[in-house]
């Protein structure tokens, strides 16, 4: 929004974990996990609703940023997605889409995890997945 309304800010990054970013919610990863514990495709049933309760006042890029006429001048980003998460083909698919655009994009697959794996904070997935998240921002508030 701040891109197309030429706010005169910019952000210098998205940092993206397990993101819901397709509306349409019809991807594979949607379909095979409609029962899995703390996020599955039947709560983002529930929530997009309430989310986007008059879907009409809010463009679809908004919204569905994967379905964006079109991603060019967006910032660079960090998106992490879960295995076992009914929101993982969307933050794939962002990423690729950005990646088109021009955009630069670090993009971590987390093998053997579900959405909210970094719940248990002293995990070994979660100690390094965060490392990798706060070096990201590092790097990017130094410039």
């Amino acid at each position: 929004m701040a891109r197309d309304r030429g706010a005169g800010i910019k952000p210098l990054f998205q940092l993206l974990v397990y993101p819901f970013l397709d509306r349409r919610s019809n991807s594979e990863s949607y379909r095979k996990y409609t029962d899995t514990p703390v996020w599955n495709s039947s709560l983002s049933k529930q929530v997009n609703d309430l989310i986007n309760p008059n879907p009409e006042d809010t463009p679809l890029a908004y919204r569905s940023p994967v379905e964006a006429e079109s991603l060019k001048g967006l910032p660079q980003a960090y998106i992490e997605v879960a295995e076992f998460d009914a929101l993982r083909d969307d933050g794939i698919l962002y990423s690729k889409l950005l990646q088109d655009a021009g955009i630069d994009v670090e993009f971590h697959d987390t093998h053997g995890t579900m959405h909210g794996f970094d719940y248990v904070t002293k995990a070994p997935t979660t100690l390094i997945m965060e490392e990798l998240r706060i070096e990201y921002m590092k790097r990017k508030f130094r410039g």
